[in-house]
This record gives structure tokens, sequence and C-alpha cells, in this order.
């Protein structure tokens, strides 16, 4: 028995944590490869000098990250590769590197689709990664054949796939291929609309609703939700620019529909997105101040997010910086969290309120010190308020 238990344990430490960073590949850089063509993914590569200090840094903050745990994961096969010994000697004779940590992303073919140096925090890593996904286009190995009229199953889901990653148009190869009734399986027909759906206002959307039971068995219920969620998003994105208020309230109508309980929380989101991107401020600010006093009144990472985005965007709208304030107050008190009493300290700032964002800024460093953590850029922020 107690050996039993040993084994059962070392099992479960080697199965990585769900939502804890990022799952590095343990296997050999041309392994990753041969399963990034498999899988038809990218692979990042972080290649770093184990003496380096950013790399260090940026490894125990940007990679533990959920955020980028679960994008990353998601999207790449990912490597961490010390370019000084092991199989990074090897790595670096066919991609060599000048500076650490060189951040890259390869295909399966092993060409470099994206590369750059420096460390990166969280949403620069994240938009990193979407531009190294933009780059990927392999909508081409498909192009000529449909444009010789080829239609089979394989090819169509294909180039949908692919032109969908890349961000191109695919409403009206969908649209035809939907309209010409091809014959195949519900199966196969399932696994099209799962490819083929972006936006919420289309007719690949509503035969989802249609076969969302089947869709479901097909993959999983998160699966389709996140397509369905991503689409009524596409159309709220869409809905600003083509300030259609119209296609705003289709958006929220099609998510009441489908997902009644999260319907609210949405009804907020899209509102908030539509505001801010025509830029109605005073509509903006009450939407927001109402969210976060209905919805999410609990939720302290999501409140100091949106005390951050007004104070970045708003800094000189007086109303706006209040309720910024206000906000980050909230997240603080609530999360307890250095970041979090860092923005309350950064706002008051904003706002001239020198010895309040001092002790705020104080708190924040109480916190990061007792955590172990890098302590450099509170510090310089304390200073800087202290010399005003």
């Amino acid at each position: 028995m107690p050996r039993l238990i040993i084994v059962l344990l070392v099992a479960a430490l080697s199965v990585p944590a769900l939502g804890q960073g990022i799952d590095f590949y343990k296997g050999d850089w041309k392994d990753a490869l041969a399963e990034a063509k498999k899988s038809e993914k990218l692979v990042f590569v972080d290649a770093y000098a184990e003496w380096c200090g950013p790399c260090k840094r940026m490894a125990k903050t940007t990679f533990e990250d959920q955020q980028v745990g679960d994008f990353f994961n998601a999207n790449f096969i990912n490597l961490k590769i010390d370019m000084e010994k092991g199989h990074g000697l090897t790595f670096r004779q066919d991609y060599p590197v000048s500076a650490f940590p060189t951040l890259m992303f390869l295909n399966g073919k092993g060409e470099v689709i994206h590369k750059v140096t420096g460390a990166k925090d969280v949403n620069q890593i994240i938009a990193l990664a979407k531009q190294a996904m933009g780059k990927d286009d392999r909508s081409g190995d498909y192009e000529v054949a449909y444009e010789e009229g080829k239609r089979d199953f394989d090819l169509v889901y294909n180039y949908v796939r692919a032109l969908n990653k890349v961000g191109k148009p695919t409403s009206k190869i969908t649209n035809d291929y939907l309209r010409s009734k091809p014959s195949i399986s519900d199966e196969q027909m399932t696994k099209f609309l799962l490819a083929a759906v972006v936006e919420a206002d289309s007719k690949a959307f509503e035969e989802l609703i249609k076969r969302k039971s089947n869709a479901e068995q097909l993959t999983d219920k998160d699966a389709v939700k996140k397509t369905i969620v991503d689409a009524c998003k596409k159309t709220v994105n869409k809905a600003v620019e083509y300030e259609s208020e119209f296609l705003l309230t289709e958006a929220q109508n099609k998510m009441k529909s489908t997902y009644k309980s999260d319907a609210k929380a949405f009804e907020y989101e899209s509102r908030i997105t539509y505001y801010k991107g025509l830029g109605y401020t005073d509509q903006y600010l009450a939407t927001v101040e109402d969210y976060c006093s209905k919805v999410i009144k609990k939720d302290a990472e999501a409140i100091n997010e949106l005390a951050v985005d007004i104070s970045k965007n708003l800094n000189k709208n007086k109303k706006a910086l209040e309720l910024a304030e206000g906000l980050a107050k909230k997240a603080s008190n609530q999360g307890k969290e250095a970041d979090y009493y860092l923005t309350y300290a950064k706002i008051l700032n904003l706002n001239e309120k020198s010895e309040d964002a001092l002790k705020a800024a104080n708190k924040a460093l109480e916190i990061t010190k007792s955590k172990n953590e890098p302590t450099r850029n509170i510090e310089g922020f304390i200073k800087y308020l202290e010399a005003r």
C-alpha cells in the first residue's frame, strides 16, 4: 500500500497543474517541431541563459501567469531552451541569438515566423503571440484547389480554418458552402460550423445554435461556449466599427437566448465596449459604475482592470479619474494585492492626492516584500512621490 501511494503521488505530481502558467514541452526541439506540424500549431521558444536576470524575472512572473498559460497552452507547443548548454547548443546553430531572452515562434517546418528580444509582461507577450499567429498564414495551401472548383469537405474545412486563424474573411466561402447543401454527415457539418462561426450575425451561427447539443458531444461544452461567446463579441466589435446599435442588440439577444445566466454580464460588457469604442464617455462611465456595483462587485481583479483602463484612456477627465479612484480603492480593500494598491496609488497621484498616494504605494511595497517579490518599480514610484 505505501508503494502504491508513492506511485500515485509521483503520477499526480508529473501532471502539470491547470491554470498555473505555461506548460513547457519536455522533449527535444526537433520533437516539438514534429508535434507542431501534427497539431498545426506554432512552437514558442524562450531562448534564455541561466545568468540572465530578465529571463529569471519573466520565468517567475509572465510565464506563471494564468492568462498567459491558458493562451499559450491552447495555441502553441512551448519550449524553454538554455542556449548555453544541452540541446540549446545544437539549437543555436540553426537559430542563432545575440541577446537574452530571445522569444521566437517557429512553424512545423522549422521556419521562424516571428522573433523578438527582451522580457515581456503579460499583455505584451499575449500581443506578441497574436502577432505571430497572424503571420502563420496557411490559407495558400488550399486557395489554389478551391479556386479550381474543388469542394470536398476536408479542403473547405481546412481552408476556412486557415483563413480564420489569420483573420481573413470567410463569410462568402462559408455561406456558399452552406447554400450548396453538401453531401456530408451531421458530424462533419457540426465540425465545419465550429470552425466557420466567427460572428453572431451570420447564417452559420444560427445553424450552430441548432446543433449546439451535437457540437457539445463532438467536442465539449466549454469549447462550444467559447466559440459562441467569441462570435457574439466579434459582432459587438462590428457594431462599434459600423456604429450600429442594431448589431449591438443582436449580439446581446443571441447571447441571452443561448446562455441566459451570462447574459446580464455580457450586456454590460458589450455596452462598455460599444460606448468606449465610439467615445461616448458619459455613457461609458455610467455603465462601468453600474457594472461594478451590480455584476462584478466582489471581483477585485476585474474592478482593478477597469480602474487601470479608465486612468490610462481618460486621464484628463476629472469625472473619470474620480470614478477610477473609487474603483481602485474598492479593488484594494477587497483583493489586498500589491498590484491593486499600486494602481490606487497611481490614480491618487493623478488626482493630486500625494500623501494618500504615498500611503497606498507603501502598502503595495509592504505586501510585495512579504512575498519576496521584486520591489524595484514600487520603490522607484515611492521615490518619485517623496520628491514632489
